[in-house]
């Protein structure tokens, strides 16, 4: 699962899969982030002998996604930093589609698209008191989805 997140992480932040999220309103981009997410891994899955199910219903609401192989699950759940709820998608709502299905197997994408990227900070250190508690956090993956300069103008920050 966590390949499929990292390819998918490589499109949005290198390949300009941020242009695509980019031209979405911002009710709709959270939709548009599961939907390209989903299309990017269903070729990964097939061939791999997984189920990929996009808002799978357990019982106490849908994940945004669950991909398994047998009894192996993982749930992931997609948050923009434009949420307000991201913070609770992280502490709450993953967790309990876990429990649903039965798993430990968890991860929490954060999609910076430059509104209230703070949310960052906070899922990140939730997650770092949640493992020093010897609690099993949900892994975090962080795709920046801002939109990034063409290189022929991009002048990187010079280390002093």
């Amino acid at each position: 699962s966590l390949e499929i997140i990292e390819e998918y992480k490589e499109w949005v932040e290198n390949k300009k899969g941020f242009a695509v999220l980019g031209d979405v309103d911002s009710r709709s981009e959270e939709k548009v982030v599961q939907k390209t997410l989903h299309g990017s891994a269903s070729y990964y899955c097939k061939i791999n002998d997984l189920d990929i199910s996009p808002e799978p219903n357990s019982s106490r609401g849908p994940a945004d996604f669950k991909i398994s192989r047998g009894r192996d699950k993982t749930v992931i759940e997609i948050k923009l930093t434009s949420n307000k709820d991201c913070l609770h998608g992280f502490e709450v709502q993953i967790e309990e589609y876990a429990k649903s299905e039965e798993t430990d197997n968890k991860i929490f994408i954060v999609v910076d698209n430059g509104r209230s990227s703070s949310r960052i900070k906070e899922v990140e250190e939730s997650y770092e008191k949640r493992l020093n508690a010897s609690e099993k956090p949900a892994t975090v993956i962080v795709i920046d989805a801002k939109p990034k300069e063409s290189a022929s103008i991009y002048k990187p920050s010079k280390a002093t």
